[in-house]
């Protein structure tokens, strides 16, 4: 299974994303939304939030990812919607890097590949210390090999990541 990877930096307040910068190669550029296939509809896709070292929410979705985030940024402990009060992060900081994992064009992921690796990457967050620390939920079902060999390159980009220091807004640290 092919896996396609996009790195953002998000500024965000309690109810909306106010910036975000994309990763083209080694420099960030502003965005002014999610690049393809990110932006894709019914395409399974899983994001993970980090603080540029490591992970501390892991999501999936099939919808454009805009609009999955924007679900979770609208809603508030005091406006909830739908029972949901939001990503609970969005109240102790302003601003992330968020990391999305798509499968190729070629070979899109379904939702149930998307919900497996989602699982199998916190699984593997788990596995090396504790769960990521804003992780409300996860359902787990039995992954296939292809689903084991994505959260594996998600879950080596953090190792690498931690590593050398992490992502900050002025290098890429995954590629030196």
């Amino acid at each position: 299974m092919n896996v396609v990877f996009q790195t953002y930096h998000l500024d965000f307040n309690n109810t909306a994303i106010l910036k975000r910068k994309w990763l083209d190669g080694d420099s960030w550029q502003e965005a002014r939304g999610f690049k393809k296939p990110a932006s894709e509809k019914l395409t399974g896709k899983v994001y993970v939030f980090s603080d540029g070292r490591w992970p501390f929410y892991v999501g999936m979705t099939t919808q454009p990812l805009g609009l999955r985030l924007g679900g979770g940024f609208r809603p508030t402990p005091e406006r909830r919607i739908g029972g949901f009060a939001g990503y609970r992060f969005k109240e102790k900081m302003q601003n992330a890097f968020l990391h999305v994992f798509t499968g190729s064009e070629q070979a899109p992921w379904s939702e149930r590949d998307a919900k497996c690796i989602e699982a199998e990457i916190v699984f593997r967050i788990r596995q090396d210390g504790d769960w990521p620390a804003f992780q409300t939920e996860i359902h787990f079902s039995r992954p296939e090999e292809v689903h084991k060999h994505a959260a594996d390159f998600a879950f080596s980009t953090f190792l690498k990541l931690r590593a050398v220091g992490g992502l900050t807004l002025t290098k890429d640290a995954v590629n030196g």
